[in-house]
Order: structure tokens, then sequence, then C-alpha cells
């Protein structure tokens, strides 16, 4: 419920994403190298909201991995994606990348966490032998989710965020020195999870 939260209020609000669609559909200049202060120092309400859900979501993640042992590479990604959510909210910023990352990104885990129900170990045993056409059509659905969100979007929204990350650093504005720590944070996790986005490409 968490997962769909977030992955709801991303969807909603997916029109403030539209000068990124402009340029990678329509080929438009609207997403210029030098407004990158516009796209990583703009407060967006709706994004703070989503912001508030995740960390509060991954928060109940954190406790689930420890309480029921998932392992240590969990509990590393729930607390880096939690400390990631809450710097978009204090000192805030990268507001527009928040959405992505962690509202639209989030409807391809929506769907994998249904997906899990399915199986003996993870989920509830039987399911999957009960509703074979189901869990088949679910699966489908999350090949077709992972697809559009981590592989066409994903690398997308990733450059773009790597680029004014960069170009904040070189910047060094008052806002870009504040949070220096912050972006050099952000640019790296951004990566190693872009990286993994590949390994989970290939294990489907």
């Amino acid at each position: 419920m968490g997962c769909a939260a977030v992955a709801y209020l991303g969807l909603r609000y997916r029109h403030l994403c539209q000068d990124f669609y402009d340029a990678a559909i329509l080929g438009k200049n609207t997403l210029p190298a030098a407004a990158f202060d516009k796209r990583f120092f703009t407060y967006i309400p709706e994004v703070q909201q989503i912001l508030t859900f995740f960390v509060v979501f991954q928060a109940k993640n954190t406790y689930d991995t420890i309480v029921f042992n998932d392992g240590p590479e969990y509990l590393v990604h729930h607390v880096l994606a939690l400390m990631a959510a809450w710097s978009g909210m204090y000192p805030g910023g990268f507001h527009i990348y928040g959405l992505f990352f962690m509202g639209i990104s989030e409807i391809s885990t929506f769907v994998l966490c249904l997906l899990a129900n399915f199986d003996d170990q993870h989920g509830v045993v039987g399911l999957g032998e009960a509703f074979p056409a189901l869990k088949i059509s679910v699966g489908l659905l999350f090949v077709i989710t992972f697809i559009i969100c981590r592989v066409i979007m994903w690398p997308f929204f990733a450059f773009h965020f790597i680029r004014d990350g960069w170009n904040a650093l070189k910047n060094k504005s008052p806002q870009s020195e504040e949070r220096k720590v912050y972006i050099w944070a952000l640019l790296i996790s951004n990566i190693g999870l872009s990286l993994l986005q590949v390994l989970f490409l290939q294990s489907l």
C-alpha cells in the first residue's frame, strides 16, 4: 500500500514533468543546461507530498528488513532511499527529479509487489497454482512497466539529473554550496542505482 501511494501520486502529478516529455518525445529544447537551478532548486508542493509518503514508506521497509532479516543489501537500499528522500525535503531541492525517481518509477515496483504474492517463498503458497492466468498477466504487466519506467525513462532522467548536479557543483551558488554534500551523495547513489537497473534487466 505504501508503494501504491507513491506510485499513484507520481502518476497523478506526471504533468509536472512536461518539459522532460517534450524534450524526449518531441525533441524540443525544454531542458537547457543553463536552467539547472530552476530544475534543482524549485520547490514543488506536490513533490514534497510524494517525498513525505516515500520517507514513511521507506522507514517501514527498513523496520521490516531488520525484523524479518531480509539481508544487508535491502537494508542499505532502504536507508539510502530514505536519506535521499529526506534530503529532498530538508534542506530541500531536486523536486522535479524526486517526482520521477520516488514517484513515477515506483509504478513498476508496485506491480512487482503484486507479483511477489504469487511466489511460494516470498508470497502466498499455492496462489500461483490457483490463479496461473492471473500470475502470468501480472508478470507481463511488470515486464512492461519495468521496461517503460526503468529501461526507457530512467536513463533519460538520470542523465539530466547527473548533468544538472554537476552544473550545480560547478556553479558554487549559495544554494549549491548549502547542498554540496547532498548533491555529491545523490549523484553517486544515482549512478549506482542506474547500474543496478542493468542487473535487474538481465534477471527478467
